[in-house]
């Protein structure tokens, strides 16, 4: 067999870890290694994983100081806040075209795009971009 062939691949999984004192930390697991993304400290899950050339995409979440969950994109490890604080937020999904990446909040490239008016509650869980 040809060598491309004989390659294994690269196995990720997003996910999170509960912690005896009742909080979770986000985890990315490459090929069963775990690589710790949120700061131990706050409540934090990693939801989904996306894989573009030789960057890693993390989506998910990370409750701020004051108690807030702010929605969380983790690039190659480095965390970016999606949101600010003012409302609770979550990032479910993560998608990467060409250079530009996208999250079910609906975000682009770290910036928000509203889906509605705000008037009600809204859970956005994938984004696809064709």
């Amino acid at each position: 067999m040809g060598k491309l062939l004989d390659k294994k691949p690269d196995i990720y999984v997003a996910g999170w870890e509960e912690k005896a004192n009742g909080k979770s930390v986000a985890i990315l697991w490459k090929n069963g290694k775990a690589q710790i993304l949120s700061n131990k400290r706050n409540y934090a899950k990693a939801f989904h994983v996306y894989v573009a050339d030789e960057n890693v995409y993390v989506a998910g979440v990370e409750e701020n100081t004051q108690g807030t969950y702010i929605a969380k994109l983790w690039k190659n490890g480095i965390a970016q806040d999606l949101t600010d604080g003012n409302y609770k937020a979550e990032a479910y999904s993560v998608f990467v075209s060409g250079n530009d990446s996208y999250g079910a909040l609906l975000w682009k490239n770290g910036l928000v795009h509203q889906l509605t008016d705000g008037d009600s509650d809204v859970v956005a869980n994938c984004v696809f971009v064709k």
